[in-house]
């Protein structure tokens, strides 16, 4: 079996009006609240994933409900609050292990994804090429791993807008609003310290532009695990805003760990390749 993180990526832009600190009226803004799942979409996500293996994943993969949408609610998670110095890590990483688990109602995760936006085509060599998944590489690690990252979901949350104002005076209506991004990251074999690693990954298919178009329209990539401790990691990016682009970002990215057992290209419940994760 082999490794996966599942990573969501949520980004806050509040919009400056100067690179330096500025007074701020806010007109609306997000209040923080912890992770909720109601009990029917977690039990509906385990009843659809239930039994999923890679043998039978392409016939299930229309009836599997989104993983997006079930972790939605970690973009609603207070992510201020890590580890506190009266719980161990062993108790850390569990109480963040129970609230991907309680969302997802169990241990296994499957993620289907819309294949379009990772498929590319050129119709004078009829070369179809997929690639579901970035290698995130680190070429000062020698280790004999590194990961893939595939974007499952991205959503967008206005939050409203406030008037910000520099050291001179000047003045600016700003928006507000959440960016979030849905990744899976699976920790797969290093094949070598070259961007070629990354290449061994993408999927190639001779393919006529009729089938072509077909298979980027209805096609999906599956895959198929299970989830392990860490469970979860939290990490945040800022940007400072400026008069030139007014928006003052956090991106934030929630890593949900798991194992995984394939990754599968599909069309209407057939598999079409198989994504390797060696």
């Amino acid at each position: 079996m082999l490794k996966l993180w599942t990573a969501l990526v949520v980004g806050t832009t509040l919009t400056c009006s100067g690179q330096v600190e500025a007074q701020r009226r806010v007109v609306k803004k997000a209040t923080p609240v912890r992770v909720t799942s109601s009990s029917s979409s977690a039990s509906a996500y385990a009843s659809s994933v239930a039994g999923v293996t890679c043998d039978n994943a392409a016939a299930r993969a229309a009836s599997i409900i989104p993983l997006a949408s079930v972790l939605k609610p970690l973009s609603n998670m207070d992510t201020t609050q890590g580890k506190t110095e009266f719980e161990t890590t062993e108790q850390f990483v569990q109480r963040r292990g129970d609230t991907v688990t309680r969302l997802l109602g169990g241990d296994n995760i499957v993620a289907v994804v819309p294949l379009a936006d990772h498929f590319s085509y050129n119709a004078d060599t009829q070369q179809a090429r997929i690639s579901p998944a970035r290698e995130n590489q680190d070429y000062s690690d020698t280790s004999e791993s590194t990961t893939i990252s595939l974007e499952a979901f991205k959503d967008f949350t206005s939050l409203g807008s406030y008037v910000g104002s520099n050291a001179y005076g000047a003045t600016a209506r700003v928006k507000a609003g959440i960016f979030s991004q849905y990744y899976i990251d699976v920790n797969v074999s290093r094949h070598d310290n070259s961007w070629n690693s990354t290449f061994s990954r993408t999927v190639k298919l001779e393919l006529s532009p009729e089938k072509a178009r077909e298979l980027k329209e209805r096609g999906q990539i599956v895959l198929v695990g299970r989830l392990i401790a860490p469970y979860i990691s939290i990490e945040s990016v800022y940007e400072r805003p400026t008069f030139k682009d007014p928006s003052q970002t956090t991106f934030k990215e929630y890593h949900v760990k798991a194992e995984a057992a394939c990754m599968l290209i599909v069309k209407d419940g057939e598999v079409v390749s198989n994504v390797s994760l060696l």
